[in-house]
């Protein structure tokens, strides 16, 4: 049977944290992590304050910015 699944490129900061969030959730997937972090997302979106937004932003960079140190 063929896979026909789609690869996501991640930085490897990125997929360092997926795995750890995998393991502490217990979670067999990196894809039920991500579906996790959505249902988060999407629960708490409109009630995220500007302030929140701007910290989440920056540590999202923060960890992008892990590569090329």
């Amino acid at each position: 049977m063929a896979d026909n699944r789609k690869t996501i490129k991640a930085d490897h900061s990125i997929k360092v944290v997926l795995e750890d969030l995998k393991k502490s959730l217990k979670f067999s997937k990196e894809s039920e992590v991500i579906g996790y972090l959505y249902a988060i997302y999407e629960n708490h979106y409109p009630k995220i304050t500007l302030p929140e937004h701007d910290k989440a932003l920056r540590r999202m960079k923060d960890l992008h910015n892990q590569m090329s140190i």
